[in-house]
């Protein structure tokens, strides 16, 4: 039998895992997916569109239960990785956490259109007057990206673990997390049918061209629970992976 740095068999999963990069993701999300599309106004609007006048519609939807839950998740990753910085005993990986918190801090300003949502609400600017000054929605940008990082989320989490599983670089067992991580990634594609589906049936109001954001809020999950890991490994100990 082949034994993890946990001391358990690799392909153990155990109900910690299994909470944490499963049945929590799952639930949050299939909750708010419920909500939505449950045909009740007022769950619809917590979830996806409040009723704020004044504002259009795509500036409600950042001030949506799930648009929210996105920047919480991004900022859970700042301070995860900022926390590394002054606390972890590896200087490579203090430096790696420092990208870490820069790269989650851009991602965090683009969601909220670096405040612009907020001053439109504030000062009740036309939409027409306010344009988008995020990057990710230029042109086909956004495609690209979510191309970029599902194929590198599966190479990472759902191929590396397997492929690698047996290395001895110090440097790809710290990387290379255990594979109940990519649980999360399955999370996104259960969710991601689901909705779907439902919105085939003309159900749900206010994400109708935005449907991603299902899919994008796990994967920012995926990014907080993979820093969390790395954040709780050392380069070179055995017991890494029981942290992972």
């Amino acid at each position: 039998m082949v034994v993890g740095r946990g001391g358990q068999p690799w392909w153990w999963v155990g109900w910690r895992r299994f909470f944490w990069y499963f049945a929590l993701p799952t639930g949050v999300t299939g909750i708010l997916a419920a909500m939505y599309f449950s045909g009740v106004p007022v769950l619809q609007a917590f979830v996806a569109a409040p009723d704020i006048e004044g504002i259009s519609l795509y500036s409600r939807r950042e001030f949506g239960a799930l648009e929210m839950l996105q920047n919480a998740v991004l900022l859970g990753v700042v301070i995860v990785a900022v926390l590394s910085v002054f606390r972890h005993p590896d200087k490579t990986v203090r430096g790696m956490m420092v990208a870490v918190a820069l790269g989650a801090t851009f991602l965090l300003l683009e969601e909220m259109d670096y405040g612009m949502h907020i001053y439109r609400w504030w000062s009740r600017a036309p939409a027409d007057e306010m344009a988008r000054v995020n990057l990710h929605n230029k042109g086909r940008l956004t495609h690209y990206i979510k191309a970029v990082g599902t194929g590198g989320a599966v190479a990472l989490f759902i191929v590396a673990p397997f492929v690698l599983r047996t290395s001895t670089n110090r440097w790809v067992r710290y990387i290379v997390p255990h594979w109940s991580l990519g649980l999360v990634l399955l999370s996104a594609l259960l969710i991601r049918s689901a909705v779907h589906e439902l919105a085939g049936r003309g159900l749900g109001r206010g994400l109708e061209n935005n449907l991603s954001e299902f899919r994008e809020v796990l994967m920012y999950y995926l990014g907080l629970a993979y820093t969390v890991v790395l954040s709780r490994r050392v380069p070179g100990d055995a017991g890494g992976e029981s942290a992972g």
